[in-house]
């Protein structure tokens, strides 16, 4: 059912911009996590005891704030986060768009037309190119939510060891 030689090309021209879309995807996971693992979770419990930011918090989001405020309720704000729906939905409508006005521009549109290729072919490895670069954003996603944590980890320990002779017991070498 998938067109071989048109999946190929289609994967190779498209290789670079599912590189990047991933890459861009995992280091923003990243930031995120480091940011959000920097904020101290009881102080935002505590803004959330008042009575006004409690009413404003349920007003805007729709729900009760203080029980997500756990460390798995804040990595999956980052897939609820405008910036990765943005990059994900961008993407796949660059490839599955992409496909077609790339070959009206390249004038090489009629020759597609005139290969004996069904259109139900040419959607399905079209979809299948989409469905292989969809799997990476996915995996990178999950690394970056997995990674991030470990590598605050990691450069808050390398900061206390430049400030102090050995690490304090409490804070656990991960890298």
């Amino acid at each position: 059912m998938i067109n071989p030689k048109l999946f190929s090309r289609t994967f190779r021209n498209y290789l670079p911009i599912g590189a990047g879309a991933t890459a861009i995807l995992f280091l923003f996971v990243i930031l995120f996590m480091f940011a959000t693992n920097s904020i101290p979770l009881e102080e935002g419990r505590q803004w959330l005891k008042l009575d006004w930011i409690k009413k404003l918090v349920n007003a805007m989001i729709g729900g009760d704030l203080a029980e997500a405020l756990t460390p798995t309720g804040i990595s999956s704000f980052v897939f609820t986060h405008p910036f990765t729906w943005v990059l994900v939905v961008s993407f796949t409508l660059t490839i599955s768009t992409g496909v077609l006005s790339a070959e009206m521009d390249r004038g090489t549109i009629d020759l597609l037309a005139t290969l004996p290729i069904s259109r139900v072919r040419l959607y399905t490895s079209v979809s299948a190119v989409v469905l292989v670069y969809g799997l990476p954003l996915l995996f990178a996603a999950w690394l970056g939510v997995n990674v991030g944590p470990r590598w605050r980890v990691c450069l808050m320990s390398r900061i206390w060891e430049s400030w102090q002779s050995s690490p304090p017991i409490s804070m656990p070498r991960m890298c």
